[in-house]
């Protein structure tokens, strides 16, 4: 299959900090890619570099065989959505207009006709319908995810971008938010994902790009990237890796350090 994304051998450097150095991976349509690593690893640089919202210092990122580095804003707004970590808003946008933010690049087009459908649709499908009418400034940091993940949906993109999707949600809206990635897939759309949540990745992704000190320390299945010597060295922590009884999929669970207080 024809990949959707490619990031050619990618560096981005602020000053003389190197935050990318050559990151190098495929993503196709039709198949979820969980990002994760330790703070610091290069996650939310490399997602706005494939976004487009940064340039890198090297290399390329093309989306569907074009580099974005020579399409009009516009054009790359039609092709792919994205969720930051955080959408700050002073404004008392209410959380339907935020969500209708999404239709903005089909604005004058015939897609255009679906704007109503498509913000209805999302913000049912995120759950958070009863809250149109409400200033988003004053929703909770779960309740202003949903909204944005609703924006993002509303914006029917083939490529969808997600820094941290569920960081601020419940065990429930978790759930939610995965399955909603997994229909995504399901229609074509090719989703990359920053996840901080290990075990998230290795039940839902179909492959995990683990990144290190801004370099790809491995991408694979997650029971190939998951595995304990390779997590125990990239976190600086002691890890184990077991295999879920139910779905056989990876489960990673971190050692637990004691320590004493010192009198």
């Amino acid at each position: 299959m024809t990949p959707f994304l490619t990031a050619d051998a990618v560096s981005f450097e602020v000053g003389r900090a190197r935050l990318l150095d050559d990151v190098g991976f495929e993503a196709e349509r039709g198949e979820l890619l969980a990002v994760v690593g330790p703070n610091g690893a290069g996650k939310s640089t490399l997602l706005r570099v494939l976004a487009g919202e940064s340039a890198p210092s090297a290399g390329a990122v093309h989306i569907d065989g074009r580099p974005i580095a020579e399409m009009r804003a516009i054009e790359l707004a039609r092709l792919r959505a994205v969720l930051p970590q955080q959408t700050p808003t002073t404004f008392r946008f209410t959380a339907r207009e935020v969500v209708s933010f999404g239709r903005m690049p089909w604005l004058n087009t015939p897609e255009s006709a679906e704007d109503h459908e498509a913000i209805d649709q999302a913000m049912h499908l995120t759950e958070v319908a009863s809250m149109g009418s409400q200033p988003f400034p004053t929703l909770s940091g779960g309740e202003q995810t949903l909204v944005s993940l609703a924006r993002v949906l509303s914006q029917r993109t083939p490529l969808v971008l997600l820094d941290e999707p569920t960081s601020a949600l419940d065990l429930r809206h978790q759930a939610l938010v995965m399955d909603l990635l997994h229909d995504l897939t399901a229609r074509g759309v090719a989703v990359i994902a920053v996840l901080h949540d290990l075990n998230l990745a290795a039940t839902h992704a179909a492959r995990v790009l683990l990144l290190h000190h801004g370099r790809v320390a491995a991408c694979g299945p997650a029971r190939d990237v998951l595995e304990a010597s390779l997590l125990s060295e990239v976190f600086e922590h002691p890890v184990r890796v077991i295999e879920d009884p139910v779905e056989g999929n990876p489960l990673v669970l971190p050692e637990r350090r004691v320590r004493t207080m010192a009198g």
